[in-house]
C-alpha cells in the first residue's frame, strides 16, 4: 500500500490497513453491537466514514465493519482492502424478494448484476452495453450452506440484482425483473462483489428478504408474524457468518 493509500485509510477507519483481520464482516446497517457481543479482546475504532471492531471469536481474529447505507460506501470499504491482510470478506445485507422468496428467507447472493438500465434511466453514462454479473466465491458459498444446514437454517442461493433506486418500485418495475428471472433485488451486492473481484479477495454476501416487492413492499404494515420471520432471519444469517471465520 502507498503512504498516500495508507493515509487515506487511517482517515476513513479510524485504524491501520494492517490491523484488519484476515476475515472481515461487513454491512450498511447491522450494529456493532451485535457482533461485539461475540467477540473476546474487542477493539473498537471508528474514522471519518468508517466504524468497526477487532475481537477473537472461538479462538480466530475477525474484524467487522459498519460501512453506511450506500453501494458506494460499501465498494471503498472492500477497495481500501489489502489482499495480503484480508484473505476473504463477507457481507451482510437485507434483499427484497421478486419471486420464488418471501417475507423471512435467508439468502446467499451466488450472482449480483447491476441494472444498468436504471442507471441510464436516470441519466448515469454507463460503458458497458449489457448487463453484466458478479458472484460469489465458490468455496463460500459452499461453506455457508453447510454452515447453515449444521443450524437448520434454509439458506438459499439467490440471482439478484442491485439498482439505483428505493423510490421508482412499481408493476412494471417488478415484471421486467421477472423476465429477466431475477429473484431479489438490493443496492450494493453487485458493487460489493466487482470490488471484491477488482482487489482479489474472496467475497459472499449473505441477505435476509425483508420485503417482497409485489406482494410486500418496503412501505407496506407487516403483520406480526412476519416481523418475526425477519428478526429471526437477520439473527440467522448473523449465525452464518460467525461460522465463516473460522472456515
Amino acid at each position: 500500500m502507498t503512504k498516500t493509500n495508507a493515509l487515506k485509510f487511517k482517515k476513513l477507519f479510524g485504524a491501520e490497513p494492517e490491523s484488519m483481520s484476515a476475515t472481515l464482516i461487513i454491512s450498511p446497517f447491522f450494529p456493532l453491537k451485535v457482533f461485539s457481543a461475540h467477540l473476546k479482546k474487542q477493539v473498537f475504532f471508528k474514522g471519518l466514514v468508517f466504524k468497526g471492531v477487532r475481537g477473537i471469536y472461538k479462538n480466530t481474529p475477525v474484524t467487522f465493519i459498519h460501512t453506511g447505507m450506500s453501494a458506494t460506501l460499501v465498494s471503498d470499504c472492500v477497495l481500501a482492502q489489502e489482499p495480503r491482510h484480508t484473505g476473504k470478506i463477507i457481507f451482510l445485507g437485507a434483499a427484497a424478494a421478486v419471486q420464488r422468496l418471501n417475507v423471512g428467507d435467508c439468502v446467499i447472493i451466488k450472482e449480483a448484476g447491476l441494472d444498468i438500465e436504471h442507471y441510464r434511466h436516470y441519466g448515469f453514462e454507463c460503458r458497458q452495453k449489457e448487463e453484466r454479473g458478479f458472484f460469489a466465491d465458490k468455496g463460500l458459498i459452499e461453506q455457508s450452506i453447510r454452515a447453515a444446514r449444521e443450524r437448520n437454517i434454509d439458506l438459499k442461493p439467490t440471482r439478484l440484482m442491485s439498482v439505483y433506486s428505493l423510490w421508482d418500485q412499481d408493476e412494471s418495475f417488478a415484471e421486467a425483473l421477472v423476465q429477466k428471472d431475477i429473484q431479489a433485488i438490493d443496492l450494493e451486492c453487485a458493487l460489493f462483489y466487482a470490488a471484491a473481484g477488482r482487489r482479489h479477495i474472496k467475497a459472499a454476501a449473505l441477505c435476509y428478504i425483508s420485503d417482497h416487492i409485489k406482494h410486500r413492499p418496503f412501505w407496506s404494515e407487516f403483520t406480526l408474524p412476519e416481523r418475526l420471520a425477519v428478526r429471526k432471519s437477520f439473527l440467522s444469517i448473523i449465525q452464518v457468518s460467525l461460522e465463516l471465520i473460522r472456515e
